[in-house]
């Protein structure tokens, strides 16, 4: 096909744009991987930029010898994978018969997940509810109320 000068000059400034907010979104993450693979006196005079200084991996073997990490981990791993499941599912189960004209209810159940969407619990009768049930200080209350 063949483009005017203002689509590929549109184009162009598109391209630059998005390259430079690519620039911008990684300088954060290339100071803090370098930060972590600089030695703890180099961070503390604050001689790390963008490139490491005196490399190591010294903070990494800290972080991989953490136990309490690990648990912390593998607990948002699971109640993430759960939650999405779970999720997935309820949302199925639900789009369906609201998707079929001929289920009566499905206007007033719709009403009634908008504002259960938009209006949340208040703090102090969710955690009342939750402490209730028995899932205060429970792996499972990151997935079973929601």
């Amino acid at each position: 096909m063949f483009e005017s000068r203002g689509e590929k000059s549109f184009v162009a400034a598109v391209t630059v744009f998005l390259i430079l907010l690519s620039i911008i979104a990684l300088v954060p993450l290339l100071s803090v991987i370098s930060t972590s693979l600089s030695s703890k006196s180099a961070v503390d005079m604050n001689l790390v930029t963008l490139w490491p200084k005196q490399f190591t991996f010294d903070s990494w073997g800290y972080i991989i010898d953490r136990p309490d990490l690990w648990k912390s981990f593998f607990l948002t791993l699971g109640s993430t994978v759960i939650g999405t499941v779970l999720a997935l599912l309820m949302t199925a189960l639900l789009a369906y018969p609201l998707s079929k004209a001929e289920f009566r209810w499905g206007p007033v159940i719709m009403v009634g997940v908008v504002i259960a969407m938009i209006f949340k619990a208040p703090i102090v009768p969710y955690f009342l509810t939750v402490r209730g049930i028995g899932l205060y200080n429970n792996p499972l209350v990151l997935v079973v109320p929601h």
